[in-house]
């Protein structure tokens, strides 16, 4: 007898414990829980991103997901500078002089004052004996 008041008492304080918790649970609604979850992506650091990844891509010589990824970060972000200044750079590299103008272009109307833009234009320009050009940038 004493074995199953000792039970009912160890069954009760367990149900007890359980309700307790279960009352102090947050009364949060599944669609708080679901809106919460859901955040707008950050297109700037994805575009930021997949210029790296594109950088890291021509340095191992892979230039399809380079370019892939730099069109990609310039979808996600139009005004990215960097995005077209490398872009332009790989275009150079595989001989497409026209589109890598094109791109340099491009880069310089968002930042016409980047130095490094200016330089890497420049020395584009140069290669392509466009000499006076070259001294403008």
């Amino acid at each position: 007898m004493y074995m199953i008041i000792k039970t009912i008492i160890k069954t009760v304080v367990i149900v007890s414990c359980l309700s307790f918790l279960a009352a102090c649970e947050t009364t949060t609604t599944t669609k708080d829980r679901k809106e919460s979850r859901i955040q707008e992506p950050n297109l700037k650091d994805a575009a930021e991103l997949n210029t790296e990844l594109a950088i890291g891509y021509i340095q191992r010589k892979q230039y399809k997901p380079a370019r892939d990824k730099l069109e990609k970060a310039i979808d996600q972000n139009p005004d990215y500078q960097l995005a077209y200044q490398t872009l332009a750079y790989l275009y150079a590299i595989l001989g497409q002089t026209e589109k890598a103008e094109i791109k340099y272009e491009e880069a310089s109307n968002i930042d016409s004052m980047n130095s490094s833009l200016a330089n890497s234009y420049g020395t584009f320009l140069c290669t392509q004996g466009k000499f006076d050009e070259a001294q403008e940038k």
